[in-house]
This record gives C-alpha cells, structure tokens and sequence, in this order.
C-alpha cells in the first residue's frame, strides 16, 4: 500500500451525518455495501483518500 498524499493539505476533515428520525437506513448490509463500495472504487482511482471511516448504527451507542 503506498502511502496517503500529505503534501498541500492544510489538514483533515471530519464529517458526520445522521437520518431524521434517527431511521437505521443503513442497517441491512446491502445498503452498507452500497456506500463502502463507492468509497473502494473512488479511492482506487485515487480520486479521493480515506485516513479513517466508520458506519455506526447509532451515534449514542
């Protein structure tokens, strides 16, 4: 694996996002595959780089 592009960066961004109703619209696997395999495909195009990411059903658990 080569390593993350730092050079230009001012820093890291952190983004949250959550579901009216607290809705656990991403708890069935298949839409869980829908986003992670998007993330795969953007960043082995290197279109976009990922230092952490994380799919939590529940802020408060």
């Amino acid at each position: 694996m080569k390593p993350l592009p730092t050079e230009g960066y001012a820093g890291l961004y952190f983004t949250t996002a959550t579901f009216k109703g607290w809705k656990h619209l991403l708890k069935p696997d298949k839409y869980k595959l829908i986003v992670t395999d998007t993330m795969t495909f953007l960043a082995e195009r290197q279109e976009i780089w990922f230092y952490a990411f994380v799919i939590m059903a529940n802020h408060s658990i």
